[in-house]
C-alpha cells in the first residue's frame, strides 16, 4: 500500500511539474488545473490516511463540481491556439501536415 502512495505522489509531482513548465498562454488556467489535480490526489489518498466514509463521500459528491469549474475556467480563460488542424496535427510538436494523411471516404 505504501508503494501505491509513493507511486501516486511521484506521478502527481511529475504531472504538476509538466503543467508548471507550460508556456505563457497556459498561465491563466494553471491555478484551476493544479487545484483540481490536488483535490483528486487528496481524494485518492484519503482511504490510506484513515479518513472515514463520510469524508470520502463528501469529496466524491463535490468532485463533479470541481471538474465542471475547472473546465469552465479553461474554456473561459484559456487562449485558443493559433494553429489549425489543417496545418498541424499536434500543438506541442512542430510536425506539419503534408496532405497525404487525408482519409478518402
Amino acid at each position: 500500500m505504501q508503494f501505491l502512495i509513493v507511486l501516486n505522489f511521484i506521478f502527481c509531482t511529475l504531472f504538476i511539474r509538466h503543467i508548471v513548465c507550460w508556456n505563457e498562454c497556459m498561465k491563466p488556467i494553471l491555478f484551476p488545473i493544479i487545484l483540481v489535480t490536488l483535490f483528486a490526489v487528496v481524494y485518492n489518498l484519503l482511504p490510506y490516511l484513515g479518513a472515514n466514509e463520510t469524508q470520502i463521500a463528501a469529496l466524491f459528491a463535490i468532485s463533479p463540481f470541481a471538474v465542471i469549474w475547472m473546465v469552465y475556467r479553461i474554456l473561459k480563460d484559456g487562449i485558443p491556439s493559433e494553429k489549425t488542424w489543417d496545418e498541424h496535427f499536434y500543438e506541442d510538436h512542430p510536425y506539419k501536415r503534408n496532405g497525404s494523411e487525408e482519409v478518402e471516404s
